[in-house]
């Protein structure tokens, strides 16, 4: 079982990601008219999702299903595969940011599961 601090941690990290997608979702958004960012965007909205619910749960019970924590690294890490795929700077620290919170994801599985 995770410690206090340890949950707020975690969500913090889950918000933060969770907000980076959908910021860099919304610049998609405005280039969609161009069709540059076509097939992406709605992807970056539903990886924002995956984390946001995650933090949503870790806050509502304490006992968590573990298995969200994988969801949530499997979502990061698809996320920051599609970003890093493009040139522009949003994308960029989208990649970032879901690769760190899918680390941190994993970490906290493993904590909990071994």
């Amino acid at each position: 079982m995770m410690e206090k601090q340890e949950i707020m941690d975690l969500n913090q990290t889950l918000a933060l990601c969770a907000s980076v997608c959908e910021d860099c979702a919304a610049v998609g958004f405005s280039r969609i008219q161009y069709g540059t960012l076509k097939k992406w965007w709605p992807t970056d909205r539903d990886y924002a999702d995956v984390c946001s619910l995650t933090a949503k749960v870790l806050m509502l019970s304490s006992e968590l299903d573990y298995t969200r924590l994988l969801n949530c690294e499997k979502a990061c890490r698809m996320c920051a595969e599609v970003c890093s795929g493009y040139d522009q700077e949003h994308c960029r620290i989208c990649a970032k940011v879901c690769l760190r919170c899918a680390d941190i994801c994993r970490s906290y599985y493993q904590k909990l599961t071994h």
